[in-house]
């Protein structure tokens, strides 16, 4: 089943509405399975699309995931919180001297508790391939799966 991205969020705050009210009668065990299950298939959608931008060097698809403070580690000294417009530009610089070639995510978590992935960035900086390892944190919000943290550790 597609669900289209501008009919998902109502989804979602009718899915919890309903588990929301089940669970004060006693009845809201399947609801609450039904939220957690498209609430699940949003993050892994949004991880997928968050690879998929970093293995292009892709900022601006980048940019759309950002939550209003992001963590970033980065290998040439940037660490810290900054704004999702600050982020952009960081990673824009980053990506372009560590031009992606390949990225893939080798681990994702997808849980109540916390939504993250882990994977290896394949590069060329000056004719020279490199890899850096990725981790990439998400955090829900009224728009969606949006990125708190992204770090970069040459390896």
């Amino acid at each position: 089943m597609r669900i289209r991205w501008t009919i998902a969020p109502l989804l979602l705050v009718y899915l919890w509405t309903q588990a929301t009210v089940g669970m004060a009668s006693g009845t809201g065990s399947d609801s609450l399975r039904i939220f957690q299950a498209v609430d699940e298939q949003g993050a892994r959608q949004s991880l997928t699309a968050i690879g998929e931008a970093l293995a292009h060097g892709d900022t601006k698809g980048l940019q759309r995931y950002f939550s209003g403070k992001v963590f970033l580690t980065l290998p040439t000294g940037e660490n810290g919180y900054y704004s999702g417009e600050q982020s952009f530009f960081i990673l824009r610089n980053f990506l372009s001297v560590h031009m992606p070639f390949a990225f893939e995510f080798t681990t994702t978590n997808v849980s109540s508790e916390s939504v993250y992935g882990v994977g290896a960035l394949k590069y060329t900086k000056r004719g020279q391939r490199g890899t850096a390892q990725v981790f990439v944190s998400l955090a829900a919000s009224d728009r969606g799966w949006r990125i708190n943290q992204i770090t970069i550790a040459q390896r």
